[in-house]
Protein backbone atom coordinates (compact mmCIF):
# COMPACT_ATOMS: atom_id res chain seq x y z
CA UNK A 1 0.00 0.00 0.00
CA UNK A 2 1.34 3.53 -0.95
CA UNK A 3 -0.09 6.84 -0.55
CA UNK A 4 -0.38 9.01 -4.04
CA UNK A 5 0.54 12.61 -4.55
CA UNK A 6 1.00 15.07 -7.33
CA UNK A 7 2.10 18.79 -8.10
CA UNK A 8 0.24 20.13 -10.81
CA UNK A 9 1.50 22.73 -12.08
CA UNK A 10 5.28 21.91 -10.45
CA UNK A 11 5.62 26.04 -11.18
CA UNK A 12 7.83 28.81 -10.12
CA UNK A 13 8.68 32.20 -11.44
CA UNK A 14 9.51 32.21 -15.14
CA UNK A 15 12.49 34.86 -13.92
CA UNK A 16 13.84 32.24 -11.45
CA UNK A 17 15.54 28.91 -11.74
CA UNK A 18 15.07 25.71 -10.42
CA UNK A 19 17.80 26.07 -7.59
CA UNK A 20 16.16 28.96 -6.46
CA UNK A 21 12.89 27.71 -6.04
CA UNK A 22 13.82 24.90 -4.30
CA UNK A 23 16.26 26.28 -1.91
CA UNK A 24 13.40 29.24 -1.10
CA UNK A 25 10.11 26.88 -0.53
CA UNK A 26 8.98 25.88 2.83
CA UNK A 27 5.96 23.83 2.01
CA UNK A 28 5.87 20.68 0.54
CA UNK A 29 6.27 20.44 -3.50
CA UNK A 30 3.29 17.86 -3.95
CA UNK A 31 -0.02 17.36 -2.54
CA UNK A 32 -1.53 14.45 -1.24
CA UNK A 33 -4.16 12.51 -3.19
CA UNK A 34 -5.00 9.91 -0.59
CA UNK A 35 -7.92 10.34 1.77
CA UNK A 36 -7.27 11.22 4.93
CA UNK A 37 -3.80 11.02 4.90
CA UNK A 38 -0.96 13.57 5.65
CA UNK A 39 2.12 11.84 3.99
CA UNK A 40 5.05 12.11 6.47
CA UNK A 41 9.02 14.20 5.93
CA UNK A 42 10.96 11.13 7.33
CA UNK A 43 11.32 7.81 7.72
CA UNK A 44 9.63 6.75 3.98
CA UNK A 45 10.25 4.61 0.78
CA UNK A 46 9.03 6.93 -1.99
CA UNK A 47 8.94 6.98 -6.15
CA UNK A 48 8.74 10.75 -7.50
CA UNK A 49 8.48 11.47 -11.20
CA UNK A 50 9.09 14.60 -12.47
CA UNK A 51 8.43 16.16 -16.24
CA UNK A 52 8.30 19.04 -18.23
CA UNK A 53 11.32 21.12 -16.34
CA UNK A 54 13.58 22.44 -19.07
CA UNK A 55 17.48 22.28 -18.10
CA UNK A 56 18.26 25.64 -18.75
CA UNK A 57 15.95 26.66 -16.03
CA UNK A 58 17.96 24.57 -13.46
CA UNK A 59 20.44 27.16 -12.41
CA UNK A 60 21.71 30.13 -13.57
CA UNK A 61 25.25 30.12 -16.02
CA UNK A 62 28.56 30.31 -14.14
CA UNK A 63 28.82 34.36 -15.36
CA UNK A 64 25.60 35.41 -13.62
CA UNK A 65 25.46 32.46 -11.20
CA UNK A 66 25.61 35.33 -7.90
CA UNK A 67 24.74 33.67 -4.60
CA UNK A 68 23.39 30.87 -6.53
CA UNK A 69 27.60 29.58 -6.22
CA UNK A 70 26.77 29.22 -2.39
CA UNK A 71 24.33 26.85 -2.57
CA UNK A 72 25.21 22.91 -3.07
CA UNK A 73 22.65 22.39 -5.20
CA UNK A 74 24.55 24.49 -7.45
CA UNK A 75 26.90 21.72 -8.61
CA UNK A 76 24.11 19.66 -9.67
CA UNK A 77 24.54 19.11 -13.27
CA UNK A 78 20.80 17.90 -14.06
CA UNK A 79 17.41 18.10 -13.03
CA UNK A 80 17.55 14.85 -11.15
CA UNK A 81 20.11 15.56 -9.35
CA UNK A 82 19.15 18.56 -7.93
CA UNK A 83 15.39 16.87 -7.01
CA UNK A 84 17.89 13.74 -5.43
CA UNK A 85 19.52 16.40 -3.19
CA UNK A 86 16.97 18.24 -2.23
CA UNK A 87 14.78 15.38 -1.39
CA UNK A 88 17.83 14.20 0.67
CA UNK A 89 17.41 17.37 2.61
CA UNK A 90 13.73 17.55 3.08
CA UNK A 91 13.28 13.44 3.92
CA UNK A 92 15.55 12.32 7.22
CA UNK A 93 15.81 8.88 7.32
CA UNK A 94 14.35 8.04 3.44
CA UNK A 95 15.00 6.47 0.61
CA UNK A 96 13.76 8.12 -2.77
CA UNK A 97 14.19 7.26 -6.46
CA UNK A 98 13.81 10.11 -8.87
CA UNK A 99 12.60 9.45 -12.48
CA UNK A 100 12.72 12.60 -14.60
CA UNK A 101 10.98 12.68 -18.08
CA UNK A 102 12.01 15.72 -20.62
CA UNK A 103 8.37 16.13 -22.39
CA UNK A 104 5.74 18.70 -20.34
CA UNK A 105 1.81 17.94 -19.65
CA UNK A 106 0.09 19.16 -22.41
CA UNK A 107 -3.00 21.07 -21.09
CA UNK A 108 -4.04 22.74 -23.94
CA UNK A 109 -7.92 22.12 -25.24
CA UNK A 110 -9.97 19.95 -24.45
CA UNK A 111 -8.27 19.88 -21.31
CA UNK A 112 -10.05 22.09 -19.11
CA UNK A 113 -8.95 25.78 -18.02
CA UNK A 114 -8.75 25.08 -14.58
CA UNK A 115 -5.25 27.17 -13.72
CA UNK A 116 -4.57 30.51 -12.56
CA UNK A 117 -4.31 33.11 -14.81
CA UNK A 118 -0.94 34.17 -13.71
CA UNK A 119 0.65 31.69 -15.39
CA UNK A 120 2.09 31.65 -18.61
CA UNK A 121 1.54 29.36 -21.58
CA UNK A 122 4.00 26.84 -20.13
CA UNK A 123 2.65 26.75 -17.04
CA UNK A 124 4.98 28.87 -15.50
CA UNK A 125 4.15 32.05 -12.96
CA UNK A 126 4.22 35.81 -14.34
CA UNK A 127 3.74 39.13 -13.18
CA UNK A 128 0.66 39.90 -16.03
CA UNK A 129 -2.21 38.31 -16.72
CA UNK A 130 -1.64 35.60 -19.64
CA UNK A 131 -2.64 37.04 -22.70
CA UNK A 132 -2.71 33.42 -24.09
CA UNK A 133 -3.91 29.79 -23.00
CA UNK A 134 -1.67 27.37 -21.41
CA UNK A 135 0.03 24.89 -23.73
CA UNK A 136 1.54 22.91 -21.05
CA UNK A 137 3.42 22.60 -17.52
CA UNK A 138 5.21 20.56 -15.28
CA UNK A 139 4.13 18.08 -13.41
CA UNK A 140 5.47 15.98 -10.20
CA UNK A 141 3.97 13.05 -8.83
CA UNK A 142 4.80 10.22 -6.35
CA UNK A 143 3.93 7.38 -4.58
CA UNK A 144 4.93 7.25 -0.84
CA UNK A 145 5.06 4.32 2.26
CA UNK A 146 6.10 4.65 5.72
CA UNK A 147 4.62 4.09 9.41
CA UNK A 148 2.70 7.54 8.45
CA UNK A 149 0.20 5.46 6.27
CA UNK A 150 -0.82 3.27 9.85
CA UNK A 151 -2.78 6.27 10.81
CA UNK A 152 -4.30 6.34 7.28
CA UNK A 153 -5.48 2.47 7.71
CA UNK A 154 -6.99 3.38 10.92
CA UNK A 155 -9.17 6.13 9.79
CA UNK A 156 -10.31 3.84 7.07
CA UNK A 157 -11.00 0.96 9.25
CA UNK A 158 -12.59 3.36 11.80
CA UNK A 159 -14.72 4.92 8.99
CA UNK A 160 -15.42 1.62 7.38
CA UNK A 161 -16.83 -0.03 10.86
CA UNK A 162 -19.42 2.30 11.08
CA UNK A 163 -21.32 0.98 8.03
CA UNK A 164 -24.27 -0.54 8.81
CA UNK A 165 -24.33 -3.58 7.35
CA UNK A 166 -27.96 -4.50 7.70
CA UNK A 167 -28.88 -2.00 6.16
CA UNK A 168 -26.57 -2.18 2.64
CA UNK A 169 -29.38 -4.78 1.15
CA UNK A 170 -27.16 -4.95 -2.24
CA UNK A 171 -24.10 -6.61 -0.08
CA UNK A 172 -26.67 -9.66 0.66
CA UNK A 173 -27.98 -9.71 -2.58
CA UNK A 174 -24.16 -10.38 -3.89
CA UNK A 175 -23.27 -13.17 -1.64
CA UNK A 176 -21.33 -11.16 0.98
CA UNK A 177 -22.34 -12.41 4.81
CA UNK A 178 -21.64 -10.22 7.83
CA UNK A 179 -19.20 -12.91 8.64
CA UNK A 180 -17.07 -12.12 6.10
CA UNK A 181 -17.63 -8.63 6.52
CA UNK A 182 -16.47 -8.73 9.82
CA UNK A 183 -13.52 -10.81 8.78
CA UNK A 184 -12.36 -8.12 6.54
CA UNK A 185 -12.25 -5.69 8.62
CA UNK A 186 -10.16 -7.76 11.07
CA UNK A 187 -7.69 -8.12 8.24
CA UNK A 188 -7.87 -4.62 8.02
CA UNK A 189 -6.87 -4.17 11.39
CA UNK A 190 -3.99 -6.71 11.26
CA UNK A 191 -2.52 -4.74 8.06
CA UNK A 192 -2.35 -1.85 9.90
CA UNK A 193 0.35 -3.17 12.55
CA UNK A 194 2.28 -3.83 9.86
CA UNK A 195 2.90 0.08 10.06
CA UNK A 196 3.56 0.62 13.64
CA UNK A 197 6.85 1.95 15.36
CA UNK A 198 6.92 -0.97 17.31
CA UNK A 199 6.49 -4.05 14.81
CA UNK A 200 8.41 -7.01 15.32
CA UNK A 201 9.47 -9.09 12.62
Amino acid sequence: MAAASIGIPFSFHESEYLIDHLNRTTQPIYTSLTPSCKIATDKIFQLITVRGIPEHYLKAPLKEAKEQMNLPAYRCRDVKEMLELYFQANNFLSATNITVCEKPLEVKTPFPNIFSEQLNKHGLLHNDIRSENMQSCAVISGYHNGNFMADMIEKLHREVSRIKFSKLHKFEEEGLELIDYQESLNKLAEFKDNYEDDFEL
